[in-house]
C-alpha cells in the first residue's frame, strides 16, 4: 500500500526565499488562462486573461500568504466544494505576476505558457484585442496554451494558426529554493509497506520521495539535463520518475 502527500511550504522566510519559492510553485500549480467569450462590442468579443493556483480547501492560509505576497488578487471556491482558486483577472494586478516571473523565471514547459500568455497581456494593454487583427493574434496564442480552442472557438474562427510555442531547452535549477517551492507542489512522499520472503519480519518498508512531470520530452537533452540538474540538488539521493 503506498500513501501519498504533498507537503506544502507555509513558514515565513525571508522576501529574496518566497520569490524563488513562489516560481517553483507557479511552475508547478499556476495556470495561466486566456478566455475569449462573445460580446457585443465592435469585434465581438471580448478577452480576458487570467492567473490562477488552485489547491484544497486545506491549505487556505497557503492561499491567502500568497495573496497578501502580491497584494493583489481573490480567493473564491471551485465548483468542486473541496478546491480554493486564487485568481488575478485585473489587467492591472497581473503586472504584478509578469513583473515577478521576468525576474524569478519558469524553467518547465509551463515557460512556454507564460511567454504566450505575456504576449496576450501585451496586446490587451495596446488595445489591440479591439480589433480584428488583434483578437485573432490573440486566438492564435490562446490555441497553443494548455488545452487550445474549443470547438466552438475552432468553429468560430477556422484560418487561424496556432502560434508556435516557444522552446524550453537548457533550463537549470538556479536556486535551491525553487526546489522548495516546486516539491511542495508536485512533490510525494511515500511510504511503502509489502510483503517480503527474505526479511525476518516478513515486512519491507520503503521510503521514496517522487517528483512525477509530464513536461519534460522524452530522450530529449532538455529532459536529460532537467534530471541531472534535479539529482545534483539532492546529491542522487532520489530518482525522478516521468509521466509520459
Amino acid at each position: 500500500m503506498l500513501i501519498c502527500k504533498t507537503v506544502l511550504y507555509t513558514s515565513r522566510v525571508a522576501r529574496w526565499k518566497q520569490d524563488y519559492i513562489l516560481s517553483g510553485f507557479i511552475d508547478g500549480e499556476g495556470s495561466f488562462i486566456i478566455c475569449i467569450l462573445k460580446n457585443n462590442n465592435k469585434v465581438g468579443r471580448q478577452v480576458k486573461l487570467e492567473f490562477w493556483l488552485s489547491l484544497h480547501e486545506g491549505d487556505k492560509v497557503l492561499l491567502e500568504q500568497i495573496k497578501n505576497y502580491f497584494g493583489v488578487g481573490n480567493i473564491t471556491k471551485h465548483y468542486s466544494n473541496k478546491i480554493l482558486n486564487y485568481r488575478i483577472s485585473s489587467t492591472k494586478d497581473l503586472a504584478k505576476i509578469i513583473d515577478h516571473l521576468d525576474q524569478y523565471p519558469l524553467i518547465t514547459q509551463k515557460l512556454a505558457d507564460y511567454e504566450l500568455f505575456k504576449e496576450g497581456y501585451n496586446l490587451v494593454i495596446n488595445k489591440q484585442h479591439l480589433t480584428l487583427s488583434g483578437l485573432h493574434e490573440i486566438v492564435a496564442l490562446k490555441a497553443s496554451i494548455n488545452r487550445g480552442l474549443s470547438d466552438h472557438l475552432q468553429t468560430a474562427f477556422p484560418d487561424v494558426i496556432p502560434k508556435i510555442r516557444p522552446l524550453v531547452v537548457n533550463k537549470t535549477i538556479a536556486d535551491p529554493q525553487w526546489l522548495a517551492g516546486f516539491s511542495s507542489a508536485e512533490g510525494c512522499f511515500f511510504v511503502g509497506i509489502h510483503k517480503s520472503s527474505t526479511i525476518k519480519i516478513k515486512v519491507n518498508v520503503q521510503l521514496e520521495f517522487n517528483l512525477t512531470q509530464h513536461s519534460f520530452f522524452p530522450g530529449s537533452e532538455a529532459s536529460r539535463k532537467a534530471r541531472r540538474s534535479f539529482n545534483k540538488k539532492f546529491n542522487g539521493v532520489f530518482k525522478l520518475w516521468k509521466s509520459l
